[in-house]
């Protein structure tokens, strides 16, 4: 079997939560528990398109690219792309010790897009790629 390099997750129908916006005023626990319900999400998106062409061992090091994609602008001067970093960390986590060892800055770069698809969002494209 070919070794796999390259994950590719795309979440249809994704919308910003709120709660984990770092601007929003939660209490801790209530953020706490929908960045697990995030995780859960990112999983199960996960193995249910990836279950056959999972790595047999957590990836050392990953670059991982993410396209916002909304169906339409935001109003005013739009999304900050930091507070939407920061809504899909629970999506991060939930492949750490499946995908990738652990997301700290020595093994997961990232790079981040933001674009408006009228016809085929809202999505969130998740591009994970095995690095040597």
């Amino acid at each position: 079997m070919d070794e796999v390099t390259k994950v590719i997750i795309e979440v249809k129908d994704w919308k910003v939560i709120r709660e984990l916006n770092p601007n929003q005023s939660k209490h801790r626990m209530d953020k706490h528990k929908w960045k697990k319900k995030q995780e859960q999400q990112i999983l199960a998106y996960y193995h249910e398109i990836h279950w056959t062409l999972r790595p047999e061992q957590p990836w050392e090091k990953a670059h991982l690219k993410v396209t916002f994609m909304p169906d339409k602008e935001s109003p005013g001067k739009g999304r900050d792309l930091d507070n939407l970093i920061a809504s899909i960390k629970g999506a991060i986590d939930g492949l750490i010790g499946v995908l990738i060892l652990d997301d700290s800055a020595k093994r997961l770069t990232q790079e981040h897009y933001y674009q408006v698809d009228r016809e085929n969002g809202p999505k969130i494209i998740y591009e994970y790629t095995k690095v040597d």
